[in-house]
């Protein structure tokens, strides 16, 4: 779970690097990477939350849950 936690953290912070730099990183980059840091950061923090949840609930699937997210973060 320390490495679901940390995975969401990670993907916060992602998040609002995007929002707090996009004008910075609009000078020096693609307008398209800074949509894509945004949404995939807020993506993985929304995924991470659930997973987290879904375990400290103790919900049966929260198991596979974090196998797809791990899965799906992996690719």
């Amino acid at each position: 779970m320390i490495l679901v936690l940390i995975t969401t953290v990670w993907s916060a912070v992602r998040l609002f690097t995007a929002i707090a730099w996009s004008s910075t990183l609009r000078n020096y980059e693609s307008v398209p990477l800074v949509a894509y840091v945004g949404v995939t950061g807020a993506f993985w923090t929304i995924a991470g939350v659930f997973v987290l949840w879904s375990f400290w609930r103790g919900k049966r699937f929260s198991g596979p849950a974090i196998l797809v997210a791990a899965g799906g973060y992996a690719i």
